[in-house]
């Protein structure tokens, strides 16, 4: 018997079927900017994928590629070291297009050649060559100033800043024999001993004008593309004071290796000042944190561990109430130990060399520690 269908009704099930609504595909829509996480949340290879272990980092900014709809609750974004680097994060886990303008005003075009995750608490080999804990450079190989999308005028150089014009500023401060357990190559690490300067006292890394990506400021290209981690010493030396210079070989020993050459052209550039005030302004403020109770609580530390709380009332003991909300502690993992590698205070403009330090902290910048205990290393130690 012949159980097939008659074509008439054929006919109405291609019509009813033509009637159904069609299954939904997901859209993809291309962005361009960067993406700011404000908290660690899983980054999946689709939205409905299960967590892999790689996650979005706060404090981080991760190149954005799409959302999964106009105006979707989803984002893509690069994640750096992924497989496959593309991933998606719920848009509630941070900022987009927070970090757009800023980008803009510093003269710099975010999109997907560009590599600008930085992760807060680098694991070892991130020390590589360089300083512990500074953002590096997006990508060596790419001026800083990449090509803007098609259709669009590349945004000018942006000015350097007026000296005394409001702002947020970071400074950074070293715990050298910290520095040197992965990096003893370096002309800075190589003669360091237990008697000099860096030994027990925070040695100067930067001060750098804030937000993230103000740097640059003026420098023309050919000179951003000599600033790459061991190419330093082949950057244009800054226009020091002997004077300065010479205080600058004891509270830098990264100036060994470039270091003071790299900051200027980097984020010296946009303070607002010429190179020697500078300098000088951040070796004054460097001077005013080793002569705290802070200075003398990591000292008295060396060999051992010491709770990021213990510094924070010492900072401020030497600085007043309330001025811990300043101060982050940045640790390291070496191995099984998370070694205390650089200290941020987070600073206001204006700046000068004789602005007391009690006065400019910026105790509502949020800037977190990357760890609640953290050892203080000693030299030559493992």
């Amino acid at each position: 018997m012949n159980h097939s269908p008659s074509p008439s009704r054929r006919l109405w099930l291609v019509l009813l079927i033509s009637l159904l609504p069609a299954a939904p595909l997901m859209a993809f829509e291309p962005v361009q900017g960067a993406f700011v996480a404000r908290q660690d949340c899983p980054a999946t290879t689709g939205i409905k994928a299960r967590p892999d272990g790689v996650s979005v980092k706060p404090g981080a900014r991760y190149a954005a590629l799409g959302l999964n709809k106009p105006d979707g609750d989803y984002l893509q974004v690069r994640v750096p070291g992924a497989r496959p680097e593309p991933r998606w994060v719920a848009r509630t886990c941070g900022d987009w297009p927070a970090g757009k303008a800023a980008d803009a005003a510093a003269g710099i075009w975010i999109n997907e050649q560009v590599k600008i995750h930085q992760p807060p608490l680098p694991s070892g080999e991130g020390w590589g060559e360089g300083i512990a804990n500074e953002p590096l450079p997006a990508d060596p190989s790419i001026p800083h100033a990449v090509n803007p999308p098609a259709g669009q005028q590349a945004p000018a150089a942006p000015p350097a800043r007026t000296p005394g014009r409001p702002g947020r500023v970071l400074l950074a401060l070293s715990w050298q024999p910290a520095f040197c357990e992965r990096q003893s190559s370096k002309p800075e690490c190589q003669d360091q001993t237990v008697g000099r300067f860096d030994a027990d006292h925070l040695s100067l890394h930067g001060l750098w004008p804030q937000p993230q990506g103000l740097e640059y400021c003026q420098v023309d290209a050919r000179t951003r593309a000599l600033d790459r981690p061991g190419n330093w010493m082949n950057l244009p030396a800054p226009d020091l004071q002997e004077d300065t210079l010479r205080q600058l070989r004891q509270a830098m020993p990264g100036a060994a290796s470039g270091l003071e050459r790299h900051e200027w052209v980097r984020h010296g550039s946009c303070f607002g000042a010429d190179a020697d005030p500078y300098f000088r302004t951040a070796l004054a403020l460097l001077e005013q944190v080793n002569r705290s109770p802070l200075r003398d609580t990591l000292a008295r530390r060396v060999g051992g561990p010491v709770a990021v709380s213990e510094l924070k009332a010492a900072f401020e003991q030497g600085f007043g109430p309330g001025a811990s909300g300043a101060l982050s502690v940045r640790c390291q993992r070496d191995g099984e130990r998370a070694l205390i590698t650089e200290l941020r205070l987070s600073l206001r403009q204006p700046l000068n060399p004789s602005t007391p330090l009690r006065e400019a902290l910026d105790t509502t910048s949020g800037e977190r520690d990357t760890c609640q205990t953290g050892l203080v290393d000693g030299v030559g130690e493992q």
